[in-house]
């Protein structure tokens, strides 16, 4: 019964609650709908973990994206064992980074009296959790070797199968209590997006991108010269980010087009069960004739 729960009736909960109670707080509280940045109470602390925490963290997330959203050509990179090798050890390095970084982060949430002061008990939990589920898939990867390759049969499938309103719970029951509790408590995680400060992952400044910018008229004509060369790189770099995104989606397009066939090219199309069979009967025929034409060849010579 609880098994059931935390592997469909809690996936579906999170979600709906996580969809509502981002709408509700956006209406409600739209000035809230942000990271509530606490830069200006301390800068250093906040330097030295949030750089490593969102690296460690975005590597590690988009792994966990490419194996859900491409099961077949990630199985397809990771059937090689040195590209294998590798995702792991990229992983648990991100892993690392990010356990470093969040560690750092929340030091400076429990010593720094300025931060501690806007600091709510949802955000000592969010942090407690983060910090929990990055070292849980650290254990995973290191005691359950080979996650990237064996996940591609369990979770990714069982993803799938939430997603398209079809739950399997079957595909990962038999998975060790540690995955299984590494699992729950991303969902646990989603629960929680909006009434913390992660709900600020669905506010993106897009329409910064084109806005026009801000105009200052000061009185001084020199300070009216800075201002205006001052708006003039900013037009230089909104049109610099507006190609970067143009050019960011098109090669976002062609990898996605071209990536299947460059991963069949290297690593080859994968067989079926029956086509790997009929491959191994035929070596194992000519095996036989090689050697029959052995055992002729020594009877002669005998």
């Amino acid at each position: 019964m609880i098994q059931s729960f935390l592997l469909v009736g809690l996936p579906y909960a999170a979600v709906l609650v996580c969809v509502l109670g981002s709408i509700w707080r956006f209406r409600s509280r739209r000035f809230s709908y942000s990271a509530l940045s606490s830069q200006f109470l301390e800068d250093r602390q906040l330097l030295w973990g949030s750089g490593p925490w969102h690296v460690g963290i975005f590597l590690v997330l988009a792994g966990h994206a490419l194996a859900f959203l491409m099961p077949s050509v990630w199985a397809s990179l990771v059937s090689n064992r040195a590209v294998l090798i590798g995702v792991e050890v990229a992983g648990m390095g991100a892993a690392i980074l990010a356990i470093l970084g969040l560690s750092i982060l929340t030091l400076r949430r429990l010593t720094n009296g300025r931060v501690q002061a806007v600091t709510t008990n949802v955000d000592l939990a969010i942090l407690g959790i983060l910090l929990v589920q990055v070292v849980l898939g650290l254990l995973t990867a290191v005691l359950h070797r080979w996650g990237a390759s064996w996940s591609t049969g369990t979770a990714a499938p069982y993803l799938w199968s939430l997603a398209t309103l079809r739950p399997e719970p079957a595909l990962v029951a038999d998975l060790p209590p540690l995955v299984q509790t590494h699992m729950a408590l991303a969902w646990v995680l989603l629960l929680l997006v909006p009434f913390s400060r992660l709900v600020h992952l669905f506010s993106l400044p897009v329409l910064y991108v084109f806005r026009a910018p801000l105009v200052f008229v000061w009185a001084n004509p020199r300070r009216f010269e800075r201002a205006t060369a001052f708006v003039q790189r900013i037009e230089a770099r909104r049109y610099f980010l507006r190609a970067s995104a143009g050019l960011a989606a098109g090669g976002s397009l062609l990898a996605a087009g071209t990536f299947e066939q460059i991963a069949q090219f290297f690593f080859g199309p994968r067989m079926s069960e029956k086509e790997s069979a009929g491959l191994m009967e035929k070596k194992l025929a000519r095996l036989e004739q090689n050697a029959a034409q052995k055992k002729l060849e020594l009877e002669r010579t005998r």
